[in-house]
């Protein structure tokens, strides 16, 4: 059973002041990650970062490991790592693991800079039985407009569709372009392969998507264009699903991650005891919410004060997210959340893939003081 994240602690070379740790949401976990895990090494370096497995997936629990537990060895080895600062990005469900771990740290006595930024996640901005409901229809509509609202990241619409005063009332946090867009369909068309095995297959499905981009340059009316629209997403959706169950992931690279985060099934948990360890947290979450971040958050803040440490909680917008819009601004119930700005384009789920926008919000997050 692994003890440790990755190598202990004393195989390290250096030892960095500052660490940088994303905590995935929901479905997030195991190849699922090889993306973010392979961007933030490359950015950071491999002894500087840490990306667990969400709660949500079986990868997660070690054998006979409680979520409490694997919170606690986490700080414990964070710890080690890096002694005086802590820049977290915490996603949807990831952000109450990501307070948790932030309790614990403060519990085992981290003393340091420990900056948190939350993008789309439930529970701050809205409370009580009204964000429980808001919470589940949105999660309907996401799930009903995901190939819609994922599309600007997956396979780009012709750039005339893209404003780039699109984003307003926040700070561009990251900023899409025209040359960004057509890095995407490239990488979308180059990973095609591994989706669409069938040569001939995937010849014809690219020649239907530019012929579809095509007449969205050139539609005569609104109803050509929302026809043309209705053909695009039928193509792409698949193809997403795909895209999101890891399907276009080099399998030797993907499984490397597995066995550097000790999450190859030798090491997990059962079956059975994941999924009772899962539910009775993710149950604790859906409380959670209902009661809201704020009064969380500040009883941090007071602890971390008492124990000399800088705590820090911003919070970013994704321009295409499903369960945080630009609307709940109005409705923030934590004082001293600062607004660290708008991340464009972005769905809720698109950082799974498209990890690029990272490095700009790691970066904003470490200016705070």
């Amino acid at each position: 059973m692994a003890e440790h994240i990755g190598p202990s602690p004393d195989q390290l070379t250096e030892k960095k002041n500052e660490y940088y740790i994303f905590f995935p949401g929901a479905t997030g976990g195991g190849k699922a990650l090889t993306p973010i895990r392979e961007k933030m090494e490359e950015t950071y370096g491999r002894e500087n970062v840490y990306i667990p497995s969400s709660i949500t997936t079986p990868e997660s629990l070690k054998q006979n490991e409680s979520p409490k537990e694997r919170i606690e060895k986490i700080a414990e080895q964070i710890i080690l790592r890096s002694p005086n600062g802590q820049n977290i990005i915490a996603h949807s469900f990831g952000s109450y693991e990501t307070l948790d771990l932030v309790r614990a740290l403060l519990n085992k006595g981290f003393t340091g800079n420990m900056r948190v930024e939350f993008i789309g996640t439930p529970g701050l901005f809205k409370r009580g039985l009204p964000a429980l409901i808001e919470f589940a229809k949105r999660v309907t509509e996401m799930g009903r407009e995901v190939t819609i609202n994922e599309q600007h990241v997956l396979y780009p619409l012709p750039d005339k569709f893209y404003n780039s005063e699109a984003v307003k009332g926040s700070t561009k946090l990251w900023e899409d372009s025209n040359d960004k867009r057509q890095i995407r369909r490239l990488w979308f068309i180059e990973n095609l392969s591994r989706l669409v095995p069938d040569n001939e297959q995937k010849t014809q499905l690219v020649k239907e998507l530019t012929e579809i981009d095509t007449g969205l340059n050139s539609a005569a009316d609104d109803s050509e264009t929302q026809d043309f629209m209705s053909r695009r997403i039928k193509l792409l959706a698949p193809l997403l699903q795909d895209i999101f169950k890891g399907k276009h992931l080099n399998p030797e690279q993907a499984n490397a991650f597995l066995e550097y985060y000790g999450e190859t099934p030798q090491e997990l948990t059962s079956k059975l005891a994941f999924i009772a360890q899962s539910l009775g947290y993710c149950g604790k979450i859906f409380a959670r919410i209902y009661d809201g971040l704020g009064k969380e958050i500040n009883t941090l803040r007071k602890q971390a004060k008492t124990t000399n440490n800088n705590l820090i909680f911003g919070f970013a917008t994704m321009e295409n997210d499903a369960i945080i819009k630009d609307r709940d601004l109005q409705d923030l119930k934590t004082e001293d959340l600062i607004n660290l700005g708008a991340v464009e384009q972005l769905a809720h789920s698109s950082i799974a893939y498209y990890p690029d926008p990272l490095k700009s919000m790691f970066e904003r997050l470490e200016r705070l003081s």
